[in-house]
């Protein structure tokens, strides 16, 4: 596909990318990196605020102990995801631990993205939860039915009561659909994801600008 719309060079256009689990955000995300957009992932930073040495990794341990530590000193991310989805505590007491510390990341970075005039994403899944839906220029959530995100989950290993849990820690994809201001369903193929955002991405800078 071509990139003719990127020439229109906005002044700082950023995007805020949500969505439900298992919607298709990071393939949508690497897709639109493919075509020249600049990229943050908010998974990416928490993964960088809890590793050795990170942010956030003394207190995690300190919240959850010792035996959430791997041999070579990083967090058992799989452990921890586990415990944090059976008990809403736990949940609540990492996201305060986390969250704070991976939004400076983003928003610092947007910043630069906007002051450099670059055309960017940053995929925020929990973006409305969290309230942080100022400072875009727009804001897209990425939403497939519900049959659609249980099979996928499915396929990635998870059982029904893993699936349930996982939906539950978020809000229905309706809700986001709603609050967003531009929405892609994607329950098809890639090639499909790909053509909607092509047709989005084109449609918004264009009008932007």
């Amino acid at each position: 596909m071509g990139l003719d719309y990127l020439e229109y060079e906005p002044d700082g256009f950023i995007v805020g990318l949500t969505g439900g689990i298992a919607c298709g955000k990071t393939t949508a995300a690497n897709i639109l990196a493919q075509w020249g957009w600049s990229m943050a992932d908010t998974d990416h930073l928490a993964h960088e605020v809890m590793k050795p040495g990170g942010a956030a990794y003394e207190a995690v341990i300190a919240r959850f102990g010792k035996d959430i530590v791997l041999p070579n000193g990083s967090l058992d991310r799989r452990a921890l995801a586990e415990r944090v989805f059976r008990n809403e505590d736990d949940r609540m007491a990492l996201n305060e631990l986390v969250h704070p510390h991976v939004r400076a990341k983003w928003m610092s970075w947007r910043q630069r993205m906007r002051s450099e005039k670059r055309v960017a994403c940053v995929i925020i899944p929990l973006l409305f939860e969290v309230n942080a839906v100022d400072g875009w220029n727009t804001i897209l959530c990425l939403a497939a039915k519900e049959e659609s995100i249980r099979a996928r989950l499915r396929a990635r290993g998870l059982t029904d009561d893993d699936i349930q849990r996982r939906l539950k820690a978020q809000w229905p994809v309706e809700e986001k659909m709603k609050r967003a201001d531009y929405v892609i369903e994607n329950d098809g193929s890639t090639r499909d994801l790909e053509l909607r955002l092509h047709e989005w991405s084109t449609m918004i800078l264009k009008k932007e600008r």
